[in-house]
């Protein structure tokens, strides 16, 4: 509905929820002030195919990360990937993440993935202790239409939706992840920046120095003459 969602941090991490308890009846007043800012997230869409591309069951949608984890009995997960019609590899491992910028700082931060910033429109695609070291994460276009299977000798699989089970994927079976038409609106602080929060958030070392940045509106670019050495 279009509808800006404000998040109110009550546990001890919350990259989403940036406004803490003690800060709620603060921010409410800038809310209701209108001294916000409206910052547009990518969500996914994931939908399960049968054998001939009939759906089956209803989409989910997810904010942060869409996961394919192997079942505890197997010993590995083999599972084919593509974006849109061309073939990426064959990913072995414990799962695979396919996650937005948002969900960049979640699963996909603890299995090694990057951090997206949460401003970009992109997806990325990150095993989980993969038994191929060559194997790395992978950014994808907005527009990419991430397409998995599963190959031999995998059987089935858990696909999770933000944590929450959506299916368990048959053999036969297609999963298809792409970015979601309408983005979530979230209310965020005019007062803390992105690479602030996550400073606070991760720990990150380091005092911000003391000076300001030079102001290079209306420097003209350098140009290279004769004189110069290459």
């Amino acid at each position: 509905h279009d509808i800006p969602v404000v998040g109110i941090n009550l546990g001890n991490l919350g990259f989403l929820t940036e406004v803490a308890a003690e800060e709620m009846y603060s921010a409410l007043e800038e809310i209701l002030s209108g001294r916000i800012r409206i910052e547009e997230r990518m969500m996914l869409r994931a939908q399960l195919l049968g054998e001939n591309g009939d759906s089956i069951g209803t989409p989910c949608f997810a904010l942060n990360e869409i996961v394919i984890v192997k079942g505890s009995a197997e010993p590995i997960m083999c599972l084919n990937c593509w974006a849109d019609d061309e073939f990426i590899t064959t990913y072995k491992a414990d799962g695979l993440i396919i996650s937005t910028p948002t969900g960049s700082t979640a699963y996909n931060l603890s299995a090694g993935g990057p951090i997206a910033h949460a401003e970009l429109r992109t997806l990325l695609v990150t095993p989980i202790c993969p038994f191929m070291l060559e194997s790395r994460p992978v950014l994808l276009s907005p527009r990419s239409r991430v397409t998995t299977r599963l190959a031999p000798p995998s059987t089935n699989v858990k696909i999770m939706v933000d944590g929450r089970l959506g299916w368990t994927m048959q053999a036969n079976e297609f999963l298809l992840v792409e970015a979601a038409a309408k983005p979530l609106r979230l209310i965020s602080s005019p007062h803390k920046g992105y690479f602030t929060i996550l400073r606070n958030k991760l720990n990150w070392g380091g005092r911000e120095p003391g000076f300001p940045l030079p102001d290079v509106v209306g420097i003209r670019p350098y140009k290279k003459n004769k004189k110069d050495k290459a």
